[in-house]
C-alpha cells in the first residue's frame, strides 16, 4: 500500500518514521508476480473445547494471538479482504473460541489454500477456561506453520505479552515459527515514534530466540476518505510464504530474476 494514500498527517508521519526504523529488518522476496490475490475467504467452524477442534488435515494453518482488544479481528478482515467476516468487539475478550477461516491465495497461475485461526485474547477474564483449548490446539496441530502474536504498539510490551511469547517459544519445539506484529502503530505520537518502536524491538530481542522469532511487522489503521489498513500488504506476502507461494531470497539457492518486495508496506 502506498503512503500516498494516507491522508491523516500525524498518522502518516508516524508510519513513515516506523517504516524507516524497521527498513533494515525487512525480508526480501522473490516472486513470479507482483500481485497476490486473496479469494474465496470463508468461515469454516469454531471450537469452544479441545474435543471440538476440527481436523482439517492437508492444508497449512496459522493462528493469530494477542492481548484482548489488540486488533486481531480487524486485521483478519483486512487480510481476508472480507469486511466483517471476522466479528469484532469493543469489549475485551469478545472472541471466546478458536475460529477457523479458509482463504485461497493466488500468485501468477498458482493458487494454494491457507487456514487462518482467530484465538481468544489473553490477559482477559476467562483465560483459564480457554487456556487449555489453545494449548491443546498448538501442541497437537501438525499443520500449524506459524503463530502471529500481536502487540498493541500504544502500550509497549506488557508482562503478559512477554510471558505468552516465552510460552510459545518453549512449546514450539521446532514445529512452527513466531511472527510478532506491532498493531495500532498509527496511534503512537509522531514525536515518540522512533524511540517507542526501537524500545519495543529491544524488549523483544531480550526474550526472543532469533532462530524462532522473526523480526516484527507493523500494522495500523488510517482514517481519511476511507479506512486503510497499513502494513497488510507485507503480511499478505508472509502468508503467501507460509502457503508455499513465496520464498525469501536468502532461501533460494540459485536465484534468477529477483523481485525485491519489502515486507513493511
Amino acid at each position: 500500500m502506498s503512503l500516498a494514500l494516507i491522508h491523516a498527517k500525524p498518522n502518516r508521519a508516524t508510519i513513515i518514521v516506523a517504516q524507516r526504523r524497521l527498513l533494515s529488518l525487512a525480508t526480501k522476496y522473490e516472486h513470479p508476480s507482483l500481485n497476490l490475490w486473496f479469494n474465496n475467504a470463508r468461515y469454516l467452524v469454531s471450537a469452544s473445547s479441545p474435543a471440538s477442534i476440527p481436523k482439517l488435515e492437508g492444508e497449512p494453518e496459522v493462528v493469530i494471538v494477542g492481548r484482548a482488544n489488540v486488533g486481531k479481528s480487524t486485521m483478519l478482515n483486512l487480510l481476508l479482504t472480507r469486511n466483517k467476516l471476522v466479528t469484532t468487539s469493543s469489549k475485551p475478550g469478545g472472541t471466546k473460541e478458536l475460529k477457523f477461516f479458509r482463504v485461497e491465495i493466488t500468485a501468477g497461475v498458482t493458487t494454494k489454500p491457507l487456514v487462518l485461526v482467530d484465538s481468544p485474547g489473553y490477559g482477559s477474564r476467562g483465560r483459564a477456561h480457554w487456556g487449555q483449548l489453545f494449548d491443546q490446539y498448538i501442541q497437537e496441530r501438525k499443520q500449524l506453520k506459524r503463530i502471529y502474536i500481536c502487540f498493541n504498539a500504544r502500550h509497549m510490551l506488557k508482562d503478559t505479552d512477554l510471558a505468552m511469547l516465552e510460552h510459545l517459544s518453549k512449546a514450539a519445539n521446532g514445529r512452527w515459527t513466531i511472527q510478532p506484529i506491532f498493531t495500532k502503530i498509527d496511534a503512537i505520537p509522531e514525536n515518540r515514534a522512533s524511540s517507542h518502536i526501537l524500545q519495543m524491538i529491544e524488549d523483544l530481542e531480550k526474550v526472543a530466540d532469533p532462530t524462532l522469532v522473526h523480526k516484527p511487522f507493523m500494522t495500523g489503521m488510517v482514517r481519511g476518505s476511507g479506512v486503510l489498513g497499513v502494513g497488510i500488504v507485507g503480511l499478505k506476502k508472509d502468508l503467501a510464504r507460509v502457503a508455499g507461494l513465496v520464498k525469501p531470497i536468502e532461501e533460494i539457492e540459485e536465484p534468477q530474476t529477483k523481485l525485491k518486495l519489502d515486507v513493511l508496506l
